[in-house]
């Protein structure tokens, strides 16, 4: 009975864990998207940038569907399986496997964009 108890308290604190995981994931996602869109010659790319504002709708559509398991339990829920099977197998891979791509240009694109004036920059002496 106990064991039951726990089990149940278990899987309903990993649902909201779930739920706010793929809220924040939207926000992060949404936050990156505006700040590659905002730099000007930006080495990430706009369509990987669009990319993530894809991946943040449909985790804004799992959060959804995750809510709307307590209204309809078994038609949400398999909603709510297929997008995040989706998610998290398909599309979030895709956007990380592109960043880790573009990222080499990016120590180039710092070094060329280097606001710091040169009597601030730290020395070896």
């Amino acid at each position: 009975m106990v064991l039951e108890s726990v089990a149940i308290a278990t899987q309903g604190m990993l649902v909201w864990a779930d739920t706010i995981e793929y809220v924040f994931l939207a926000i992060i996602l949404i936050l990156i998207h505006n700040s590659a869109i905002k730099v000007a010659g930006s080495p990430l790319t706009k369509k990987w940038a669009n990319f993530g504002l894809v991946i943040a709708a449909i985790c804004t559509l799992d959060f959804y569907a995750e809510v709307l398991r307590f209204a309809e339990w078994g038609l949400f829920s398999h909603i709510s399986l297929y997008i995040s099977s989706t998610n998290q197998i398909i599309f979030f891979p895709a956007w990380l496997i592109w960043l880790g791509i573009q990222l080499p240009a990016v120590p180039k694109f710092q070094q060329e964009d280097s606001a710091v004036p040169n009597d601030l920059q730290l020395n070896d002496e």
